[in-house]
């Protein structure tokens, strides 16, 4: 992935089901914390093994003007 400009990265991951579901609230949670910060770009990752899914989201911030 090619993306200039970005000053932070916040990574959220979630294993269990229940923090799964929640995922999408802890982001949104997160980003209203920090409002000086505007995101650049997003990329969702799913890893699996027999037993376990975990869901991964990276963000790329940089700060407002």
């Amino acid at each position: 992935m090619a993306l200039a400009g970005y000053t932070t990265v916040k990574t959220f991951s979630a294993t269990r089901h229940e923090m799964r579901e929640k995922l999408g609230e802890t982001v949104t949670e997160w980003l209203a914390q920090h409002p000086q910060l505007e995101v650049l770009s997003a990329e969702v990752l799913q890893t699996s093994d027999c037993a376990y899914h975990c869901h991964t989201l990276v963000i790329f911030l940089k700060e407002r003007a």
